[in-house]
Order: C-alpha cells, then sequence, then structure tokens
C-alpha cells in the first residue's frame, strides 16, 4: 500500500523484543483481507521490527523510541504519530501477541457500522481455547460466568451467542474509530503498567456502551516467560492495578463505574499478598491521588528492584 495512501484501518502497537510475536500479528492483520497501516512503537532494538515489503493491503510505520516507554507510552507516541496524517475512520489498539481470526476485524467494522456503539471488541480466547482477557460485561450474570473463564462452547452457550454490551475492555484488541484520538483520548502513560486500557475505554464509554461481537475471535498468546517472575515484581505488578483503579473510581468521572469492583480487586489481592502491600496500593491512589507511573508508586518500584538487586 502506498504509505501516503488512506487505509481502511489503522492499527497501533506497541512492541518490545518480541519479533516473533509481532511477524505472527502482521500475518494475522493480512489474513482478514482490511487493508491497514500499523503503526508499531518500538520500544526495543531496532532488530525487533524486520523490514516488510509493502503490498497493496498494508503499511507499516516503524516508530522506534529513544528508551522504553512501556505498553501505555508506545500506544501514546503511535496514536500522536498518526494523527500527523490523514488517517481511516477505524482505529484498532491491540497488543503485539494478539492473533485474529479471519474474519475478527471485518466482523468488528460491522459492528461500528452502528454510530451509538463507540467501540467492540472480539471473544478473546487463550491458547488453550477459554475465555482470556475478558471486558466488562453490563450483564452481571454474564461477568461471573466470564470470570470462571470458561471454554468458549460453555460461554458462547451462556450468551446465545449474543452480543453483549461493555463499558470497558482491557487493551488486547479493540476497535474504535480514529476521531476519538483528536478528541483527546489517548492513552495515558502515567498509569505506566494496567489501567490505562480500562482508562482508556471507560473514556469512550461516556456517550455509550460498547459492544463485544462474540462472532469475531482472537487469541492473546503471550510467549512463555523465559524465566519464573519474583514474587515482589508479581506483588508489583498487582498493586499497579489496585493504584491505578482506585485512582481511576475516586478521581475520575468516567471512572466512577469501577466502585462497585474495588471489594472483589481488594479480596484478590489479599488472597496472594499482604495487608502492608494493599494499604500501600490503596494509599498512592485514593489518598495522594496518583498513579503507577506518578512519584510515589515510582519509588516503591525502586525500592522493589534494590530489595531485588542486593
Amino acid at each position: 500500500m502506498n504509505p501516503e495512501a488512506i487505509p481502511q484501518v489503522e492499527v497501533i502497537t506497541a512492541t518490545y523484543r518480541r519479533p516473533e510475536c509481532l511477524a505472527r500479528l502482521i500475518g494475522s492483520l493480512d489474513n482478514t483481507g482490511i487493508c491497514y497501516r500499523l503503526w508499531v512503537a518500538n520500544n526495543g532494538s531496532e532488530e525487533d521490527v524486520p523490514s516488510y515489503p509493502e503490498d497493496g493491503k498494508r503499511c507499516i510505520v516503524h516508530l522506534p523510541q529513544a528508551e522504553n516507554l512501556g505498553c501505555v507510552g508506545g500506544l501514546r507516541a503511535a496514536g500522536e504519530a498518526l494523527m500527523k496524517v490523514p488517517t481511516a475512520k477505524y482505529l484498532l489498539v491491540v497488543d503485539d501477541d494478539c492473533v485474529l481470526s479471519p474474519d475478527c476485524l471485518p466482523l468488528l467494522m460491522e459492528t461500528l457500522a452502528d454510530d451509538a456503539v463507540p467501540f467492540s471488541v472480539p471473544l478473546i480466547l487463550d491458547a488453550g481455547g477459554r475465555l482470556d482477557a475478558y471486558p466488562g460485561f453490563l450483564d452481571e450474570g454474564v461477568m461471573r460466568v466470564a470470570k470462571t473463564k470458561p471454554d468458549a462452547a460453555y460461554f458462547l452457550e451462556s450468551i446465545q451467542n449474543g452480543m453483549q454490551p461493555i463499558y470497558w475492555a482491557t487493551g488486547v484488541c479493540v476497535l474504535a474509530r480514529t476521531e476519538v484520538l483528536f478528541a483527546g483520548h489517548l492513552h495515558e502513560p502515567a498509569y505506566f503498567y494496567l489501567g490505562e486500557d480500562l482508562d482508556w475505554t471507560l473514556q469512550l464509554s461516556i456517550g455509550g456502551d460498547g459492544l463485544m461481537n462474540p462472532k469475531a475471535v482472537a487469541h492473546h498468546l503471550p510467549p512463555n516467560p523465559e524465566k519464573p517472575v519474583p514474587e515482589p515484581l508479581m506483588m508489583l505488578k498487582f498493586a499497579s492495578l489496585i493504584t491505578n483503579i482506585f485512582y481511576l473510581a475516586t478521581r475520575t468521572k468516567h471512572g466512577r463505574r469501577l466502585l462497585k469492583k474495588l471489594p472483589g480487586n481488594l479480596w484478590r489481592f489479599l488472597k496472594e499478598h499482604s495487608w502492608t502491600d494493599l494499604a500501600r496500593a490503596v494509599w498512592i491512589g485514593l489518598i495522594l491521588g496518583e498513579r503507577a507511573g506518578e512519584p510515589a508508586f515510582r519509588k516503591w518500584r525502586k525500592e522493589v528492584n534494590a530489595l531485588l538487586s542486593s
């Protein structure tokens, strides 16, 4: 595709030293048959994004970053870059470890043919065919089923294969309209890790709820870690989510819909980690009014890293 031509869909992703994942994502996008332009915010080395030949259906824009901005920082950089050129109507935000089925993107675009729907997501499955990275279903009964992470057949039967209204989504695979970027809805780096996708989609749902189209399917296939993640880092990862959702629920209007979700997240944290760590995470988000990318949490992160390196 001519780099100056306007595609059907703009696609943004961030990657960090995972060329195999990125190649797999690009292959799945090619198989959709949709003309797309992929903006790759590369947080790693130049070699992580191989050169792909242009063809009539795609254009890949490589955006090397001077430092590792993380996923949210990379998405922000990609969004800002695409705003500088004439853009397509649709915007796909996707993880680099996502694989779309051939009809996934066309079905999501059909869902957004209704202007009242601000964003749409597919049925996201893990490598074993079980529900993964599920969105915030408005139907509490559906949400209870989703939390058990059932296999696809059981979940589809439980919802009778019907469209499901949602009010937030994870960032694994979300289709929206590019106009939301120009309206100021860019990914916010202050969340740093976990929660930026909630913030973004909750903003989109201010004007109406999104939809999960169960006929559209994508798989979330993160690579296996090369070595076990130390428990303090696992705790910090969960703590960042606690801090961010407490900030979202209490400091933003669009995040107030998360208030009812706070007790469940507190309980899940306590099943794995300590009261003192929970109190610190809540204090940062609720009392200090900061997110996981801001000074108080950065200080905590440095303390944990220093402990691990000692």
